[in-house]
């Protein structure tokens, strides 16, 4: 990650990658805070796709999640996780926002065409379509 974004003058930062092709970051406004915030990963995050902070009553995650375009079931295994780790989180006595590429096409226009695949965002959340 760029040295210019993880020293930015009143945050708190952190990366959550290793190289390759994922890594998700968070920055948090120091104001927000008393001192550093503790950031952390959910158990099914196995390729740095998701981190996660508590600032005041709201937890906030920033996700990466996977394009499904050499591995569609990964993404759908990604998303299945991320929807079981929300519901759970919003049983709890806070807000929660999720925020990141979550690679979800709402449109077929949002889709690219040689990939062939579009999770579309429904209120079921993981309602897959197939473009022709």
């Amino acid at each position: 990650i760029p040295e210019a974004l993880c020293e930015m003058e009143g945050y708190w930062c952190y990366w959550h990658g290793g190289g390759g092709y994922s890594g998700v970051a968070l920055l948090v406004r120091r104001s927000l805070s008393d001192g550093a915030p503790v950031f952390s990963h959910p158990a099914f995050d196995f390729e740095q796709r998701i981190v996660v902070v508590d600032v005041g009553g709201t937890r906030i995650a920033s996700v990466y999640v996977p394009n499904g375009g050499k591995d569609y079931e990964a993404k759908l295994r990604f998303l299945e996780a991320l929807a079981g780790w929300a519901e759970q989180e919003q049983s709890a006595d806070r807000s929660l926002v999720i925020c990141g590429d979550l690679n979800i096409a709402r449109e077929e226009r949002d889709a690219l065409a040689e990939e062939g695949i579009a999770v579309v965002a429904l209120p079921d959340f993981l309602d897959t379509d197939r473009l022709q």
